[in-house]
């Protein structure tokens, strides 16, 4: 979340007694005050919070046309988490030995050095555009040379996260959020087949390479299932993408259409989701169990929050911009 620190207020000391001067040891009572609860003041929204993208593409020869939408319409992502820290990187559904086998690996930049998209990068809608546009899938029909096409969206995911100490060094950043962004027109192993990922084994791997507090969220844009017109128009390339659309359930994300017009609407509704997703502050200190309370200004009744050690993580209904929070809890010595 965005938040600035707009005050610190420390609770109230305590002194002992004295009586005809004579010293008195503090009563049990008494020492329990010398843990005075402590406040703090925040406002929602005015800080960016780190948030690392990573953009699955199918590659596959079928994909040219969504391949062009998605570039046309970057600007509709990028603008909506303007206000954030954020890192982009790229991989493909390919996770075979072919040629074109990325095995979760990012891809280098069309247009500009190295592997990962910053914020502040000179031209990052071209670059982002131009990285989406695949060489090997326009040229795979002339050249017999094509990406594989048993896509496996999940399973790029997970070993992107799990090189992330390797080849992937430098992108996934220690305490930000991870939003995962995946366009295919098939499944997880093209139909769901067997030894195809599933969405809850996705989320299991990624739990166990990221900490308690680090957001892990999938948005997809597939043939969603049940949509009959947009599995007819991609026959008989195109599958339902059943698996796909549980790993985004569990997590939270965006399901949108491939067969979409225009992916406008879809990406500023994924950014959205994403600058959403930010949302949590540190307090200076660590509370005693059970001891935080929030209050909101104005209040928040539908908001929900958990604690991660010192990290407050709202995980339904952030409050809005602009939100006034008093966190007020009992420090751990």
């Amino acid at each position: 979340m965005n938040i600035t620190r707009i005050g610190l207020i420390l609770g109230l000391t305590t002194t002992l007694a004295a009586c005809n001067r004579t010293q008195f040891s503090p009563m049990p009572e008494e020492e329990a005050l010398r843990d005075v609860f402590q406040t703090e003041e925040f406002m929602q929204g005015s800080q960016p919070a780190p948030v690392d993208l990573l953009v699955v593409m199918d590659n596959s020869r079928s994909m040219a046309e969504e391949q062009e939408k998605m570039a046309e319409r970057t600007q509709n992502l990028l603008a909506e988490i303007d206000s954030l820290d954020w890192r982009i990187g790229f991989t493909t559904t390919d996770v075979s030995t072919g040629s074109y086998g990325l095995r979760g690996e990012l891809l280098p930049l069309s247009g500009a050095a190295g592997r990962v998209l910053t914020k502040g990068a000179n031209d990052v809608n071209r670059v982002f555009g131009d990285t989406m546009k695949r060489d090997e899938t326009l040229t795979c029909p002339n050249t017999g040379v094509c990406p594989s096409g048993d896509e496996q969206p999940l399973a790029a995911t997970l070993l992107a996260l799990q090189k992330r100490g390797g080849a992937n060094q430098g992108f996934f950043r220690a305490g930000a959020d991870v939003m995962v962004l995946i366009i295919t027109d098939e499944d997880e192993k093209s139909n769901g087949a067997a030894g195809a990922l599933t969405g809850s084994q996705l989320v299991s791997g990624a739990r166990q390479v990221l900490t308690e507090d680090q957001k892990f969220i999938v948005s997809a844009i597939v043939v969603k299932p049940g949509d009959t017109a947009c599995f007819n128009l991609n026959a008989p390339d195109g599958n339902y993408a059943n698996l796909v659309a549980g790993a985004v359930h569990l997590t939270g994300g965006f399901l949108g259409s491939v067969c979409a017009a225009d992916y406008a609407d879809q990406l500023k509704s994924i950014g959205q989701l994403v600058r959403k997703a930010a949302d949590a502050f540190e307090l200076t200190q660590t509370p005693a169990a059970d001891t935080l309370e929030l209050s909101f200004e104005p209040a928040q009744p539908q908001t929900r929050w958990k604690l991660v050690g010192r990290k407050v993580v709202f995980t339904q209904n952030p409050p809005p911009i602009g939100t006034f929070i008093r966190a007020t809890y009992l420090p751990i010595h």
